[in-house]
């Protein structure tokens, strides 16, 4: 079983490969660490609704999440899949 702090580890150092050379503010972990949440969502729930501001940003774990839409016929149309270690945040939903 994974643990958070294990889980953290492997989001701190997907954010440090982003940009290798952007300094982090000092408490920028210790910041992340104080309000960082574990859930697991049931499959079916949508983590954010069509038409919802997400109000959160992701780091998939284990699995894969994926993003998709209604249209106007209720059709549902995937947009991406993200997999373990991506981060999924405002943008990935517009």
């Amino acid at each position: 079983m994974l643990n958070i702090k294990h889980a953290f580890e492997r989001l701190k150092n997907v954010l440090r490969k982003i940009n290798p050379n952007m300094v982090l503010p000092d408490n920028f972990f210790k910041y992340l660490w104080d309000y960082m949440e574990e859930i697991t969502p049931d499959p079916d729930e949508p983590l954010v609704k069509q038409g919802s501001i997400p109000k959160f940003a992701y780091f998939i774990i284990r699995g894969f999440i994926s993003v998709y839409y209604h249209d106007e016929k209720g059709n549902k149309l995937v947009k991406r899949f993200y997999g373990e270690e991506c981060i999924v945040a405002l943008l990935s939903f517009l």
